[in-house]
């Protein structure tokens, strides 16, 4: 995805609240399917405040998994378009305001968590449903104020 497409997207929600916001998201994000395919990926994708979003087959983490125990690690075949939004989100001007340094551990591993018990639901999950649950998950903490 190229960088003027992303911040379009930034700028658009600059003055939307949380709802409109992630909705936009949704609409020019994630409706449209921009994510990368074909290719094969392997590694972390992001990483930070409590998650890490790796590939499946990313042993290294599993392997060190004790060096991160308070971590949520959210393994998936979708890493790099899930740690895409991962970044998308974390630049939301809405989730700017909302999120510090005293809750960010909070909210990104809820969100983080809210993936992983998707997949275990469904191992079969597609990236946009899994992206959906993400973003769901994400506006309820910050309705809710965390």
């Amino acid at each position: 995805m190229n960088k003027i497409y992303i911040d379009k997207v930034l700028l658009e929600c600059k003055f939307l609240g949380v709802e409109e916001s992630f909705a936009y998201l949704k609409n020019h994000f994630i409706s449209k399917n921009i994510n990368i395919n074909g290719e094969p990926y392997s590694g972390q994708s992001w990483g930070g405040a409590g998650t890490i979003i790796t590939s499946e087959d990313n042993f290294v983490d599993r392997e060190v998994k004790n060096l991160y125990f308070d971590d949520v690690i959210l393994y998936t075949k979708h890493a790099r378009e899930i740690g895409r939004l991962f970044e998308l989100i974390s630049r939301l001007d809405c989730v700017r305001t909302k999120i510090n340094y005293f809750n960010k551990a909070v909210f990104w591993s809820e969100i983080t968590k809210a993936g992983k018990l998707a997949i275990e639901a469904n191992r079969d999950i597609t990236c946009t449903d899994l992206q959906d649950v993400i973003v769901d998950c994400a506006v309820q903490l910050l309705e809710s104020g965390i």
